[in-house]
């Protein structure tokens, strides 16, 4: 569940539809009954398709250059995979005001999400999923038989929700409803940078205590994945973590996590506020008794918080390991100071090879501070890529 590239290549990916027994949804995807059905998880499927086409090129390396740039470019990506074909032939051309949801024209573009017909990447999964159950009815959960039969059903309410995701996100239709949409899943994309194409490991302590505190009826993977997840996304700032539950269900094969688990999980291993569309916000108590070395608290300024951003974007591994062995002040408080210090050195050398003098500070005091400006800059450049974006 953390390696988040592993996530996008399973939404943009050929599936396989396959079943060894009756307790077997391993067909479905990354995806639950529930959230084919009321439409549950998409906040993050969104967000992390967004993820992968604005930072990462096709073999998970990162991309160059501005991502913001690329965001017209992330949103088609987001119309063709959820893109339906159009079956109204001779149909009245749409007014410019109004949204489609038949989007043929981005298959060169998109080949992986959307074909010559329109048919996006998901809507090609539903109805592979209901082609599969239907030749397997004997093979596949009675429960996941209606999968198959409410496909035009589905039609109905995916092609309502695919003119929903494009509302802008400040619009005055939306009358302060809460309301998914590409626009903020493209901002929260944007805030939370690259995806993590590693997995967070549990050491051997918490391991140990997730295993003391298993209550009955609750599988071990589902605390595991639970803690893990925590781990890696628990921001800087704050002790609680919003858990996408649907998500996290698809992940493990089940839905019993809202409906079973939640409410045996007890409360020194996870508190919870709340669970609505999908999600739920916990925090959960990773270090049992254990002592935590202390945290550093010192003052942070331009460089330590460039590391930081970029941690945070680009080594989200890193960052987290920093994060949870209470180490991440102390690593930004060193990183500020060596910047500070090789940019004075490398600024001193400039001084001396460009020749910018007292001479020239005293002839052309304009000229000297143009220097000395570029000189810094380039110092800066330099200092960026050397030591804070490795």
């Amino acid at each position: 569940m953390t390696n988040e590239w592993n996530e996008y290549i399973a939404y943009i990916g050929q599936p396989t539809y396959a079943v060894s027994n009756g307790k077997d949804t391993t067909f479905l995807g990354r995806f639950t009954t529930d959230m084919i059905k009321e439409y549950k998880g998409f906040a993050r499927i969104f967000t992390i398709l967004a993820r992968g086409y604005l930072f990462h090129n096709a073999d998970g390396s990162l991309k160059n250059g501005d991502p913001r740039e690329r965001i017209e470019y992330v949103r088609r990506a987001l119309c063709a995979w959820c893109s339906m074909p159009d079956k109204k032939k001779n149909a009245t051309p749409i007014a410019e005001w109004q949204f489609k949801v038949s989007f043929p024209e981005y298959h060169e573009e998109f080949p992986e999400l959307v074909n010559k017909n329109g048919t996006g990447w998901y809507y090609r999964h539903i109805h592979a999923i209901a082609d599969f159950i239907s030749a397997n009815r004997t093979k596949v959960n009675k429960h996941i038989h209606c999968l198959a039969e409410r496909t035009k059903q589905w039609e109905d309410e995916w092609s309502n929700k695919v003119k929903q995701y494009q509302v802008p996100i400040f619009t005055g239709t939306t009358r302060a409803e809460w309301a998914l949409s590409f626009d903020a899943a493209i901002a929260d994309a944007l805030e939370l940078g690259a995806l993590r194409c590693e997995s967070v490991k549990l050491t051997y302590e918490q391991m140990a205590y997730i295993e003391s505190i298993q209550p009955l009826g609750v599988p071990l993977n589902v605390l595991t994945t639970i803690a893990e997840y925590y781990i890696a996304n628990k921001p800087y700032d704050s002790d609680w973590c919003v858990l996408p539950v649907s998500n996290i269900e698809a992940y493990l094969g089940s839905s019993a996590l809202n409906k079973q688990y939640m409410s045996k999980i007890p409360i020194e291993f996870m508190q919870k506020k709340e669970t609505s569309y999908g999600i739920a916000v916990c925090k959960v108590n990773i270090y049992p008794d254990l002592p935590l070395p202390e945290q550093t608290n010192y003052p942070i300024g331009k460089y330590g918080k460039m590391r930081l951003d970029y941690l945070k974007k680009h080594r989200r591994s890193a960052y987290t390991t920093l994060l949870t062995s209470c180490t991440l002040n102390q690593h930004l408080y060193d990183t500020e100071q060596e910047a500070k210090r090789q940019i004075d050195l490398i600024l001193s050398r400039f001084v001396k090879e460009r020749g910018i003098t007292e001479e020239l500070k005293t002839t052309d005091t304009l000229l000297w501070v143009q220097e000395m400006n570029t000189a810094k800059h380039d110092a800066e450049e330099i200092v960026l890529n050397e030591i804070i974006c490795h």
